[in-house]
């Protein structure tokens, strides 16, 4: 279930190989890990939706930086990618750049969210 970058040099949205390794192959612990991974990054983008309607700059920043490692720990590079921009962004003080890259980050999100599922489910099918 190994995402790979395509020619163009993008990261993959989600490379399970990544969760797989950290679970030792386990596929309830797949299944956990994966899940937690969707709640706790649903808080994150609550954060982030308020941050960016409360033009909280300290707290745009801090949803990057906890978010960046959230994802990249299960295997969503390309969103850890993003998380990461959008707190160099904030520390650089190029905060509407910083917003643009935020309103980013829901997109991106969903594309690892669908993915994951994918992968959740071809293990409760025996795939």
């Amino acid at each position: 279930m190994n995402v790979h970058p395509n020619d163009s040099g993008n990261v993959p949205e989600f490379d399970a190989a990544v969760l797989v390794d950290l679970v030792d192959g386990n596929p309830a612990e797949f299944k956990k890990f994966a899940l937690m991974f969707l709640d706790s990054f649903e808080a994150a983008l609550a954060n982030l939706d308020s941050a960016l309607a409360n033009d909280d700059r300290a707290g745009l920043g801090a949803v990057g930086h906890r978010a960046k490692t959230t994802a990249r720990n299960i295997g969503a590079m390309a969103l850890g990618r993003k998380c990461e921009l959008l707190e160099s962004l904030v520390q650089a003080s190029y905060f509407d750049e910083a917003r643009r890259v935020a309103i980013g980050v829901r997109p991106l999100f969903e594309g690892v969210r669908s993915a994951l599922l994918r992968c959740v489910n071809s293990l409760q099918s025996g795939l």
